[in-house]
């Protein structure tokens, strides 16, 4: 996995720039910027321009006359698009109905009607809904009799999108009405919207909008070469259709123009004398909203990347239809928020923004109806796939990685069975349980540099592990050892070379230590979190002062996993330091065990299972020995942002294996005669839990990739100094990203783990299910490294 934009990409992105820039009408450009209708004119004259470019096909093979670009260009030129003020692109031609008829249209129809879509020469409309059948397409009513070459169309279509503009509507009909299922018996029509017994009605919205219309069709001939496909075999073209609408319907682009302009409109709007930007309440429901858009763009990335790879993203697309509709809406809520009274006067600042509102909250009910429909179909009807799917079709993980992965699988189904789980919880001991086995296994060892005899992972290697590992609910402090402890002593181990023989000494110390590690000779566990911390892991109080040939240690440490059996602890503290003639504080790391006197230990049992303790340091004196740096506050920053991003892994591992058993457990469970899974409203909140869980899988995507490129910046330095620089240089692009993740999964771990207690009854309170023991870890997930009321605040506190 890599999130970053090659050169040619970038370069990409610049020519977009540049040409959006120099040929967008500005008088469009306003109007979108402005939030005004757009008129039938601005379209087509601004598809044309792209069309004279050979840009107006952006998802389109070059067969058909498009760019060919993948998914990357795609999405780049989306999003300028989007940001320079272009208009929506003419969707239902170029991506609903122009798929359609590359797939399944006959070289005749392809040839006539695929050319005129790209210049804009013919105007499309979507004739699906009707009076009785607005999100049950199958119960439509409209009926297409053969009379030779022709069918005979009787019927109505309503909610039709801009069809009093349309040249042609695709239409869906019935042409069989004795069929054996309402699915069956329905076909796929272009229909000329010139044809005699065609009737366009408007239906004025709200905001006395005319956009949406009633279509009536009375005795309409359309030739049957105006057919897609075969006869009676619609159904399956309009799934196609809407699985292409969902994948290019996100409106991630439009949703991020409009995010930058609401923080523009809040940081002019006042409150109580400050701008409104400034006010706690707005910044959070805004830090929410921003981290949703996020997780969606990498959502959308996901499902782009497996629609160029000829895959079917599955279930995941819905979400972008679902997710990509509320962030508009949400958006749309806070600008009429931020200019409050300001936005009763029409078009003044918002367009029909504030009217548009209450129009998308009343199509966001029949939309969620639409758009759960598909992945209801995989959790109620058909085997469970998706745990193996994302793992091996969420953008491309190497063969490496999925033979890592697969070891992790095969290691839980081997060696970590759940009830041999539960007899080990009241133990102690239990950290140790399979620890031999996680060391042989070469997962102690991931994180480690190959030098040193490890794995050198990568960040993305630590989440896919973590993730992995998460269905087997390790007792074992792997995470702190192998994620935490290792990446601490690598990024304090001295460059090689140095001539200095106290640095050469604590290097070999250190390759000693993670020897050590990888072997699973030595359990080397981080001592950081403190009473008080509540998140800002920096708050270090626990202090070192110098004390002849070493230091005393006072203080004390919390929830230090498996801190009674360790055989080392990594304990952080304050220093003080000399420089300059003025003392300055910074941080230090130290490596020690029990064996040092004045360390008191007081173990005892998580609501996770887990084991920790706690430790007092009174007049704790400690050899220089084991001081492995002074000066150690960069390192632990990154330190603490991989933990953070292997534990949001953990939980968004332990989501999917609840939604998982969730799903299983509604297919077999009856009552009433029947699965429960078949009751529509316990398959909306599985749907519910599946978009959760999706969502954060993509944020948690994203914070991978922040520590990764944090990580490949402080190797490429040699210079402590510099690398001290890197890392200030991109902390906020990286505890932005940390802060989203750990918003968005908290939120998630909470509903995912909740609901899934819910669906399961009364068992899923008891200690007999793992789903009670999942639920135990994401609790415990969400009062760790900061809740989620602790990160909203953080990205308040970044929002410009």
């Amino acid at each position: 996995m890599d999130l970053q934009f090659s050169p040619e990409q970038e370069h990409f992105r610049q020519e977009v720039r540049a040409f959006v820039a120099s040929h967008l009408p500005e008088s469009i450009r306003w109007k979108v910027n402005n939030g005004l209708a757009i008129a039938r004119d601005d379209y087509i004259s601004w598809q044309k321009l792209l069309h004279a470019k050979g840009w107006a096909g952006v998802s389109w093979p070059t067969e058909f006359g498009g760019t060919g670009w993948d998914p990357v260009r795609q999405f780049i030129f989306d999003e300028e698009h989007a940001a320079a003020g272009g208009p929506r692109l003419l969707s239902f031609g170029l991506k609903m109905v122009g798929p359609v008829i590359m797939a399944f249209g006959s070289p005749e129809q392809q040839a006539r009607y695929l050319p005129k879509i790209l210049s804009a020469d013919e105007w499309w409309c979507q004739g699906y809904s009707e009076p009785g059948a607005g999100s049950d397409l199958a119960s439509l009513k409209t009926r297409a009799l053969r009379d030779g070459d022709y069918y005979v169309v009787n019927g109505q279509k309503t909610w039709t999108t801009l069809g009093h503009y349309a040249d042609w509507m695709f239409c869906l009909v019935r042409t069989d009405a004795q069929a054996n299922k309402p699915q069956q018996g329905i076909s796929f029509l272009l229909i000329d919207m010139k044809s005699p017994g065609i009737t366009v009605r408007p239906i004025l919205l709200l905001d006395g909008a005319h956009e949406v219309n009633e279509v009536f069709f009375d005795n309409v001939r359309v030739p049957t070469s105006n057919r897609i496909g075969e006869e009676n075999r619609g159904w399956t073209y309009a799934k196609y259709l809407l699985g292409h609408e969902r994948i290019n319907i996100a409106g991630v682009g439009i949703s991020k123009r409009e995010l930058a302009r609401l923080k523009r409109i809040a940081s002019r709007e006042t409150r109580q004398g400050k701008p409104l930007l400034q006010d706690p309440l707005f910044a959070a429901k805004l830090a929410r909203l921003e981290a949703e858009l996020m997780a969606l763009e990498i959502t959308n990335l996901r499902v782009l990347a497996a629609e160029a790879e000829k895959r079917s993203p599955g279930p995941e697309a819905s979400i972008l239809k679902i997710k990509g509709s509320e962030i508009q809406q949400a958006l749309t809520e806070l600008m009429m928020l931020a200019v409050g009274s300001a936005a009763i006067p029409f078009q003044r600042f918002l367009g029909n923004s504030a009217w548009r509102c209450l129009f998308e909250h009343a199509q966001n009910h029949d939309l969620r109806r639409i758009q759960r429909d598909p992945a209801q179909y995989h959790f109620a009807n058909g085997p469970w796939t998706l745990s193996a799917r994302s793992l091996t079709l969420n953008f491309h993980i190497t063969t490496e990685q999925q033979m890592l992965v697969e070891s992790v699988q095969r290691f839980l189904e081997r060696d970590y069975g759940f009830d041999a789980r539960r007899k080990q919880l009241a133990d102690p001991g239990s950290p140790r349980w399979r620890w031999q086995t996680l060391a042989e296994l070469g997962l102690l060892g991931l994180m480690v540099d190959e030098e040193q005899g490890g794995m050198g992972g990568s960040a993305f290697d630590a989440m896919l592990v973590a993730q992995a590992l998460a269905p087997g609910l390790l007792l074992e402090p792997w995470h702190e050892v192998a994620i935490e402890s290792v990446s601490l002593l690598q990024a304090l181990k001295p460059s090689s070379g140095l001539t200095d023989p106290v640095a050469r000494t604590k290097g070999e110390a250190i390759s000693a230590a993670l020897k050590a590690i990888i072997a699973g000779e030595r359990m080397i566990v981080p001592a950081h979190d403190e009473a008080g911390m509540q998140g800002n892991m920096m708050a270090v109080k626990t202090h070192a002062d110098p004390a002849g040939d070493g230091f005393v240690i006072s203080g004390s440490k919390t929830l230090v996993s498996a801190g009674s059996i360790a055989d080392q602890w990594l304990v952080t503290s304050t220093i003080g330091s000399v420089e300059g003639g003025a003392e300055r504080q910074r941080y230090a790391v130290f490596l020690f065990g029990s064996e040092v006197p004045g360390v008191q230990l007081r173990p005892y049992p998580g609501m996770d299972s887990r084991w920790y303790a706690d430790l007092s340091f009174r007049d704790c004196w400690v050899p220089s020995s084991c001081l492995l740096s002074a000066h150690a506050e960069s390192d632990i920053e990154l330190t603490q942002a991989m933990r953070l991003m292997a534990w949001c892994a953990d939980a968004q591992g332990c989501m999917r294996a609840l939604l998982k058993q969730t799903t299983e457990y509604l297919q077999t469970r009856q009552q009433f005669g029947q699965a429960i899974g078949r009751f529509q409203a316990l398959q909306h909140r599985t749907v519910d839990m599946f978009m959760h869980s999706e969502q954060s899988y993509s944020m948690l995507i994203r914070a991978a990739d922040a520590c990764e490129r944090l990580r490949r910046q402080r190797a490429a330095q040699h210079d402590r100094e510099a690398a001290a620089a890197s890392t200030s240089t991109q902390a906020k692009p990286l505890a932005h990203a940390l802060a989203a993740s750990r918003l968005l999964i908290g939120v998630a771990a909470r509903s995912v783990s909740q609901e899934a207690v819910q669906l399961h009854g009364g068992m899923g309170v008891s200690d007999e299910l793992q789903v009670g023991h999942f639920f135990r870890r994401l609790t415990a997930f969400e009062l760790r490294l900061g809740d989620t009321d602790y990160h909203t605040h953080v990205m308040a506190s970044m929002i410009q």
